[in-house]
């Protein structure tokens, strides 16, 4: 695995009857992905469709390697089908121990574990165990800087990532930075955290610690052994207290150990070792921020708790050193553009800190390519508003060849809504994902979108916005509210106005929440949903809320609200109000919607007489829409897909619309109620629902695949591309519609805006 030619991708491995298991692979995966796309990918693997033959490990590339965390309880060791399995794949390790490709780390989660007879013959990862008197899963879900079982099992398994990640045998070193204390302002100094630190590395660890009371000798130039000592370290911890910043040697290791250099003689890619900062001031003291900590990261130093604060800071800085290995594997595949334009890849994040180096400067690079996704429009901005201003700053995770230079820069300002509705599922669980891959992906498109100048439309309500229902150990349970995930993302993703430029500042000015502007996200509200005053008005600046009343649902004044057939009215109101440009003028000039993304999406349990998906789908469709469905996550998208995509002799529920009009009905039971009820109502004069339908032409279920009916015969007459309005290649299309990889959908829906914005100026 120190092969350093091989990118790294973790797998997470759990039977699915294990809970503890799916609780655990969430925290393994926000430690590993601590946000912003950075880290290797991670694939769950626990719902294993058997019948299929499934390989556990989803095919690698040729310059990826897997390493495999399997979390091993009782259902597992009594499991065949998993046993078998795991048996095959040891024998595959076997076979490769000249050019390893493979890194199995078993845990045992209880003892039953350890007699797991296809990895019995390794040395497990053992976490503490939980409190007797502990309920299972709440204590696994407790801050896990006060869980020691979730502690320790994160401490071993980043401490074996890094070790297979090295390129040697050799320890791995940390360099201890710190500020001797001043007897006359006690605390001023960082010797107490220095060497706690110091101490739970040489006690409790397998690494060095280069710490200058115990590593400089006596009575020789000191300057020297220093330099050595930071040529030879891997990374660096920093104790920030009072006196650090105004101690020039601090400054100077500091500034030394965080200089880019360049990776290989040839190339344009360059590293930057891994550095954290402890902050550790003394309350109420005070000092000064040095530029040299740039955008290290950074943790707070609890004196109450000395050994829980080391520990925690030789963990994260172990993790910052795996990541950094992860970076510069992934950097050294990526494509280049030619000779014509000048890229500059980097390991880490830029900040203007390591962005002055004068060997980074002397480079005149037009595309600057770092690590995880697209850094946000604030941070971008900052970065251009000095000597970088027409520098294209690229995410590793969208860098495409075919959009480097003029994906970020073609604005798009059009109107996109989102359709989207998200359960656990095994569906989900089966591509490898669960609800942390999911959310990242939502803020990775909802980003493109919003840096494109879109303004994005959705219809749903606030319902446990705070997760107030609580952590569930349900793999089916409801995923986070999506509008709270696209108002995290748009946060980000705020404009400030150009002051050069009053023009300019006007145009940016949507995303400020200016008077007269628009914000980034349209909220349509269904009757008879409501939200707060006051969450309106902590969001005003990202959201404008538009609830729809009973008259703008064509609803009685004797709508009740529990009544199903006046909530599903009400449904298929908001889904048309959204589509309507002059309904939607909240605050000034807002675009009007022209595209819809379809992901996943109720088949069952859903309130309406029709998948809300499908309608939202084929409203857009009728409208001249793009229509960009993402199929490869499942659900009702999927559904949709495969219909379009259905030869006469595929499945029954597929052929035709009546066969798929009564598949679904079947997948919905109530449906039928519904339908017969509002029959009832239409046809009966007497009632007073009678006037409840005359503003909204409803389509029922048969409409609706009449419609899609429509969609696959244009489909099958001008192609994929041009049926669907994605302004890409059918190829594709039909791709971007059947892929489950995150980095797929972002690079083919970030071409599509291109070529769309391309043609719009034609």
């Amino acid at each position: 695995m120190g092969n350093p030619s091989l990118e790294p991708v973790l797998f997470v491995l759990w039977h699915p009857d294990c809970l503890e298991g799916a609780v655990l692979a969430e925290q393994i995966y926000s430690w590993f992905r601590p946000g912003s796309g950075l880290g290797p990918k991670v694939i769950f693997r626990s719902v294993i469709d058997w019948s299929e033959n499934a390989d556990l490990l989803v095919p690698l590339a040729p310059n990826q390697s897997a390493m495999v965390i399997v979390l091993i309880d009782e259902n597992m060791v009594i499991d065949a089908r998993w046993r078998r399995w795991l048996d095959t794949l040891v024998q595959q390790v076997g076979s490769w121990t000249d050019d390893p490709k493979l890194l199995l780390l078993p845990v045992a989660l209880n003892n039953s574990a350890l007699g797991f007879p296809p990895l019995r013959h390794l040395n497990f990862i053992r976490p503490a165990p939980a409190p007797r008197d502990a309920e299972p899963i709440q204590f696994i879900y407790q801050a896990w800087l006060t869980n020691e079982r979730v502690r320790s099992l994160i401490r071993q398994l980043t401490d074996a990532l890094c070790r297979a990640m090295g390129a040697s045998n050799e320890k791995t070193r940390i360099f201890i930075s710190h500020a001797k204390e001043d007897p006359s302002r006690p605390g001023a100094g960082g010797t107490v955290p220095a060497r706690a630190i110091r101490d739970y590395i040489r006690s409790e660890t397998q690494l060095e610690a280069f710490y200058d009371e115990n590593d400089l000798p006596f009575a020789q130039d000191f300057a020297e052994d220093l330099h050595e000592s930071l040529a030879d370290a891997d990374a660096m911890i920093a104790v920030q207290t009072e006196r650090y910043a105004s101690r020039p040697w601090c400054r100077y290791e500091f500034s030394s150990f965080r200089r880019p250099v360049r990776l290989h003689r040839r190339s344009n890619l360059f590293g930057l070792r891994p550095t954290l900062v402890v902050e550790a001031m003394a309350a109420m003291h005070h000092s000064r921020c040095i530029p040299e900590f740039g955008n290290s990261p950074l943790i707070g130093w609890d004196a109450d708790r000395p050994r829980d604060s080391a520990e925690l800071a030789v963990i994260t800085a172990l993790r910052n050193l795996f990541l950094t290995h992860v970076h510069r594997r992934q950097m050294a595949g990526m494509p280049d553009l030619g000779t014509s334009v000048s890229v500059l890849k980097l390991s880490w994040l830029p900040d203007l800190s390591t962005l002055s180096h004068r060997n980074l400067g002397e480079l005149n690079a037009q595309v600057v390519v770092h690590p995880g996704n697209t850094m946000s429009s604030i941070e971008s901005n900052i970065l251009r508003a000095h000597r970088w201003r027409d520098v294209n700053f690229i995410g590793m995770a969208d860098y495409d060849p075919a959009t480097a230079m003029v994906g970020w820069q073609a604005p798009w300002p059009r109107g996109v809504a989102w359709s989207m509705s998200l359960e656990g599922s095994d569906e989900i669980l089966c591509k490898g994902m669960g609800r942390q891959h999911i959310e990242e992906m939502v803020g990775r498109v909802t980003g493109l979108m919003l840096r494109r100048g879109c303004t994005l439309y959705y219809g749903g309500n606030w319902t446990d916005w705070d997760g107030s229902k609580g952590a569930s150990t349900d793999r089916h349970a409801p995923y986070r509210n999506m509008l709270h995930m696209l108002l995290q993302s748009s946060a980000s993703e705020q404009r400030w106005p150009e002051r050069s430029s009053a023009a300019s500042s006007q145009s940016q000015s949507s995303n400020n929440g200016d008077s007269g502007a628009s914000p980034p996200v349209i909220n349509h509200l269904a009757w008879p949903h409501q939200v707060e005053r006051r969450r309106q008005a902590d969001w005003v600046n990202l959201c404008e809320v538009v609830p729809l009343s009973l008259e703008a649902s064509g609803l009685p004044k004797a709508a009740k609200t529990d009544d199903a057939m006046y909530r599903a009215i009400a449904m298929s109101a908001m889904r048309r109000r959204q589509l309507d440009a002059a309904f939607n003028q909240v605050r000034a000039e807002v675009p009007a919607v022209s595209a819809r993304i379809a992901m996943h999406g109720k088949l069952r349990g859903y309130s309406g007489f029709a998948p809300g998906l499908l309608e939202e789908c084929m409203l857009s469709w009728q409208a001249g829409h793009s229509l960009w469905l993402l199929g490869g996550f499942g659900g009702m998208t999927k559904w949709i897909v495969d219909f379009l995509l259905c030869h006469p002799g595929g499945p029954e529920n597929l052929r035709d619309a009546p066969s798929a009009s009564d598949w679904l009905r079947a997948q919905h039971p109530p449906l039928r109620d519904l339908e017969h009820r509002l029959a009832r109502s239409l046809f009966n004069s007497t009632s007073d629902q009678s006037g409840a339908f005359q503003t909204w032409p409803l389509w029922s279920l048969d409409d609706l695949m009449a419609h899609l009916s429509e969609c696959r015969q244009a489909v099958q007459t001008v192609g994929l591309a041009q049926a669907l309005r994605t302004d890409l290649t059918d190829a594709d299309t039909q791709i971007l519609m059947q892929t489950s990889d995150p980095d797929t959908v972002v690079r083919l829906l970030n071409l599509s805006l291109t070529n769309l914005a391309a043609s719009a100026h034609v």
